[in-house]
């Protein structure tokens, strides 16, 4: 079962509290004297995702190899390392993009993978002036 917590202070300790009345519902079912297990993830913010979508359309608008977007996405998520390695039966190592969907990836992974956009979109593609003025844009947007 999945449910959204909250991380809530009570006299100056952190607890965990259900988001919504839904999640209240579901939480109330637990019983205190069980351990329960928790995959804690901070959860995605749309706008950051935005974000780091406009700099990868600003690295493919400023390159001439890809044809297409994905193939760029490919190619960004190898250079940040987010990517399994498979080991083929002859031994040779492939490496497969992992997934930068919401339901895949947590805020702060998310968060490294732009990282390591931004160092791309420098590095690789000479574009530091158009990063400081989309980051200058995105302070002025809120």
């Amino acid at each position: 079962m999945k449910l959204m917590m909250q991380v809530m202070e009570l006299g100056g300790v952190k607890v965990l509290g259900p988001a919504t009345k839904t999640d209240q519902e579901i939480f109330e079912k637990f019983r205190g004297t069980t351990w329960y297990k928790v995959d804690a993830r901070k959860a995605r913010n749309p706008g950051h995702h935005r974000k780091g979508f406009a700099l990868l359309n600003l690295i493919f608008e400023n390159q001439e190899r890809y044809r297409t977007i994905e193939d760029l996405l490919v190619e960004v998520k190898l250079k940040a390392g987010w990517y399994t390695e498979h080991i083929r039966s002859d031994g040779a190592i492939t490496y497969i993009p992992k997934s930068i969907s919401f339901a895949d990836m947590d805020q702060l992974e998310f968060e490294a993978f732009y990282s390591h956009l931004i160092d791309i979109a420098i590095q690789d593609y000479g574009l530091k002036e158009a990063v400081e003025f989309l980051a200058r844009r995105q302070v002025a947007n809120g």
